[in-house]
């Protein structure tokens, strides 16, 4: 394997004029030189199309993608996936801006450790004035290594996507990100995670902006229609992972977080859903007659 493989990097943009440049200008000041973009513009309706425009015209893409409608993350992202050609992939959000030193640290990560299939490292959140608001892990007591399969269902352990990067034949192989789902991090986790080793690097690899509409402001608003969408996401995910669970322990860990689901459903007043979890968390519990 080359010491400098091509990487690729997929930006995808939805109605985020204000800070689509600094993310590409973040991937053109890496110290790494073997780097293809791919930049797909998921329909939006700010100004987003006319800066990428602009900012495609001075640079090198390899594919620059505007969807004659809006597909979702999951389906752009597979969109965008399909034109790479690198043998690592790292999934950019437009809001947010990579470290110089992003993807050459990553590399070496898979340099030393060629058995692995995803490196990840740590965040730097801020706000919408690049203002520093603190770090994803506070500590590198939160981040794992190696067979993290059940810290993730258990929820113990949470990867930032943007901060990580992927062997592109293991991403493709797994089918990319299931396009029936609203976001894509925890599914891709869990399944990747069941099968390969991860490993973490403690270094800063990505600045990620924190807004009012960013996703993970959404889970929690009983009255949004898109926040009931968002946690039957999560369900579904789960239901998955019962499947793909081996033993007791997994069991009893995703047991743990599918507790918490429930009653977080009920504070939504979501009673559907609180339901469809109750129904799972007895299936957990006679599976092998755990608790």
């Amino acid at each position: 394997m080359s010491k400098f493989p091509l990487v690729t990097v997929i930006c995808i943009c939805y109605n985020h004029e204000k800070y689509v440049v600094q993310a590409l200008n973040s991937i053109v000041t890496q110290n790494y030189e073997a780097l293809e973009i791919i930049i797909l513009d998921d329909y939006s309706t700010d100004n987003s199309v006319v800066e990428i425009k602009k900012w495609a015209a001075l640079n090198n893409v390899h594919q620059l993608i505007f969807n004659s409608k809006n597909l979702g993350l999951t389906k752009s992202f597979n969109k965008a996936l399909g034109y790479a050609n690198g043998e690592y992939i790292m999934d950019l959000a437009a809001d947010d801006y990579l470290e110089t030193d992003a993807v050459s640290k990553l590399i070496s990560v898979f340099n030393k450790n060629p058995h692995i299939a995803l490196a990840y490292g740590n965040t730097r959140l801020v706000d919408e004035q690049n203002q520093f608001l603190e770090y994803y892990y506070q500590s590198t007591n939160e981040a794992k290594s190696g067979d993290i399969y059940q810290a993730i269902i258990g929820q113990t352990l949470k990867i930032n996507s943007v901060a990580s990067m992927i062997k592109t034949s293991i991403l493709k192989k797994l089918g990319g990100y299931d396009e029936n789902l609203l976001y894509e991090d925890l599914d891709i986790w869990v399944r990747l995670s069941r099968t390969y080793h991860i490993l973490y690097v403690d270094h800063i690899i990505v600045n990620k902006r924190m807004l009012s509409s960013s996703l993970g402001s959404q889970f929690v608003n009983p009255f949004n229609k898109f926040t009931k969408q968002l946690n039957r996401t999560v369900f579904t995910i789960l239901k998955k992972a019962y499947l793909l669970n081996q033993n007791k322990s997994e069991n009893k860990a995703l047991g743990l977080r599918v507790r918490k689901e429930l009653k977080k459903s009920i504070r939504n007043y979501d009673f559907s859903l609180a339901i469809k979890y109750f129904i799972l968390e007895i299936s957990l519990r006679m599976h092998l007659n755990l608790y």
